[in-house]
């Protein structure tokens, strides 16, 4: 089943009962068309064209999210996902010191905590891999 264009998701609205979703490797521009997957638990949407995080809003059983690969420059602050634990991104220089700051002030209305942490081996092959990991305070 062909559940994608070249830069859309599409093809979803009637999947009730899915909980993992890989749409990597596209040339998807943007998340949109997930807002019915109300028992999605992890979503990769790796090596695509997505230049701002935001579209899962209100998938209340999300855990986890991919987006490495992405030129991502602004993250939205995140409304009724309950249980995301984890955001994985690329390149966290790409977001400015207000966009984090955005982050942390969503995080702390939540009563979440922001963690952002790099690795690098300081090869070309394996550039930085920053994590962005959403944990409940309590």
């Amino acid at each position: 089943m062909n559940v994608f264009t070249d830069t859309e998701i599409k093809g979803l609205d009637n999947l009730e009962s899915i909980w993992m979703i890989n749409l990597s490797h596209n040339k998807i521009t943007e998340i949109k068309g997930l807002k019915n997957l109300i028992t999605l638990l992890e979503l990769n949407l790796s090596y695509n064209q997505i230049t701002e995080f935001k579209g899962i809003d209100g998938l209340v059983s999300l855990g986890w999210v991919n987006i490495w690969h992405n030129p991502i420059t602004k993250i939205h602050p995140i409304k009724d996902v309950p249980y995301l634990h984890q955001i994985t991104f690329f390149d966290a220089e790409a977001f400015s010191d207000e966009d984090i700051k955005e982050m942390e002030e969503w995080c702390e209305r939540e009563e979440l905590k922001l963690y952002i942490t790099g690795e690098h081996d300081g090869t070309v092959e394996n550039p930085p891999c920053f994590l962005l990991k959403i944990v409940s305070k309590s």
